[in-house]
């Protein structure tokens, strides 16, 4: 054969080899393209990430002749606590659940790598998947991290007795990116329901706490109204007392102050000193009942008061003649001292209020004393 004839003979098999090779990658495509349709209708009815890790490995295995199969979700609870892969499904799986951090044994790798790890030879023993009728040691694992817009969802472990084919390879590689998807979909839904569900029950809380507030503003309108109430009733007793009041005291007051002036001399000085008490305290008893039916005074919560220049000696001598009679009756010594020095005779301030204190400062020591005496002391402090 000749040169030429050899050249040719060559040519015509590298040519029919790339045919050949050229065949195998479209049925190695078409029977890939097949398989992800498969999956994509498992991945589009699925609803929550457990119901969707359950679905893909049953479907995976069955693809690539699996023997076993584990899905591990990424959980990433909050800031402040380490994220870790969860083990949610799994497939002929011996071990009981397990988890894994970043960078921990096979699982932990190829998360931190973001990258597909192929054991093609297994130790033996490393893994044993028993049946009814025997047990035997898978020959190969396949790792593929589930990545979505350079974000980790989590990692496929998948085992076989015979190994992994290119076409499986190609397989897993273009169906992690759907799921990846899926899981993001799904993890932003639920997302959402969340805040919903939050929204919804802040706003229950907010109706609940609105209507509590108008509860207590109900209440206190009420209170209110029971108050404004209480108040009229308040003014239309004092007014109605007003005059029983006033009356008799007026009547008091005019026969007191006659018998005080004696005008038919037939009372002895006792007899219009008592009188003159009489018509003293009266006309102090009058003051005090019109300040307080004056309800102005009252309901601003002050008195006016008014201070003129008084006498300390009188004070004193209003205090003498109140206070005797009873001393007397009680037996009891009744003092009264002024101490002069760095003290005037006459101060401003008013006289009615601090009668009326000291009035009530004896009243409760002649009260409350038995025997013995009761002084009253005025000095400067």
């Amino acid at each position: 054969m000749s040169n030429k004839s050899k050249t040719l003979s060559i040519a015509e098999k590298r040519y029919q080899e790339l045919i050949e090779k050229h065949k195998a990658d479209l049925e190695q495509r078409r029977w890939v393209k097949d398989q992800s349709l498969r999956i994509s209708k498992v991945i589009q009815n699925a609803e929550q990430v457990d119901e969707l890790a359950e679905n893909i490995l049953k479907l995976i295995i069955s693809v690539v002749d699996g023997c076993c199969a584990i899905f591990y979700f990424f959980e990433k609870w909050s800031e402040n606590e380490e994220p870790f892969l969860r083990q949610m499904a799994s497939y002929a799986a011996p071990q009981e659940d397990s988890s894994f951090k970043l960078g921990e044994g096979f699982i932990g790798q190829c998360a931190q790598d973001k990258t597909p790890h192929h054991i093609k030879k297994l130790p033996p023993k490393y893994l044993e998947l028993k049946s009814g009728t025997g047990k035997a040691s898978a020959a190969s694992l396949f790792l593929m991290p589930i990545i979505h817009e350079n974000n980790l969802k989590g990692v496929l472990e998948i085992a076989s007795f015979h190994g992994f084919t290119p076409e499986h390879i190609e397989f897993i590689t273009q169906t992690t990116p759907s799921i990846a998807g899926k899981v993001n979909i799904i993890e932003s839904r639920n997302m959402v329901n969340e805040l919903l569900l939050k929204s919804h029950k802040d706003a229950q809380d907010m109706k609940k706490r609105n209507e509590e507030l108008l509860e207590v503003k109900q209440k206190l309108e009420q209170k209110n109204t029971q108050v404004q109430e209480a108040s009229r009733y308040k003014s239309e007793f004092l007014a109605n007392m007003s005059h029983e009041l006033r009356t008799p005291l007026n009547s008091l007051l005019l026969l007191s102050k006659k018998l005080s002036q004696n005008v038919n001399q037939n009372l002895n000085t006792q007899e219009v000193e008592y009188a003159s008490v009489i018509s003293n305290s009266g006309e102090d008893l009058l003051t005090l009942i019109n300040d307080i039916l004056d309800l102005s005074k009252i309901e601003a919560g002050k008195m006016t008061v008014t201070p003129p220049p008084i006498s300390l000696t009188n004070i004193s001598s209003n205090m003498e003649r109140l206070f005797t009679e009873m001393a007397e009756k009680k037996k009891l010594d009744f003092d009264i001292h002024i101490n002069a020095e760095n003290l005037p005779e006459i101060i401003q301030t008013d006289s009615l209020r601090v009668e009326q204190i000291l009035r009530n400062f004896l009243s409760n020591a002649f009260k409350f004393t038995s025997k013995g005496s009761i002084s009253l002391n005025i000095r400067s402090l």
